[in-house]
Parts: C-alpha cells; sequence; structure tokens
C-alpha cells in the first residue's frame, strides 16, 4: 500500500497544487507507525505534512496562512 501511495497518490496530490496534509492519527501504534512511514516516503517537499490527535487541530493548522 506505501508504495501504491508513492507512486500514484503523492504525484496527484502534487499535480493538484496541494500545500499542505494533515493526518489524523489512529489510536492503534501500529497503525500510526504505518502512517508516519507512509509519509515519510514523500520526498520531494512539495508540500508539508503535519500529524494530529484530533480534527479541529487540524483544521487550524491546514487553514492558517
Amino acid at each position: 500500500m506505501q508504495t501504491w501511495v508513492e507512486t500514484e497518490i503523492f504525484p496527484r496530490l502534487i499535480a493538484s497544487g496541494m500545500k499542505k496534509f494533515a493526518v489524523i492519527l489512529p489510536a492503534d501504534i501500529l497503525k500510526q507507525m504505518a502512517l508516519e512511514q507512509t509519509m515519510e516516503e514523500e520526498k520531494s517537499g512539495a508540500f508539508q505534512s503535519q500529524y494530529f490527535s484530533n480534527m479541529e487541530d487540524a483544521k487550524k493548522w491546514a487553514l492558517k496562512v
């Protein structure tokens, strides 16, 4: 799945002009690690990514200029 995200999803997000990608982490530590590892695969620096424990904080960050 990580390879698919790297080869199919990240290029499309970059092409769309996306600048920020907020990730809401699940409570399960293994799922958290998998998400973090997937996000580390994006090395272009075309967008910022940040991890959050809740949607409110993620929205505040994403909307901040």
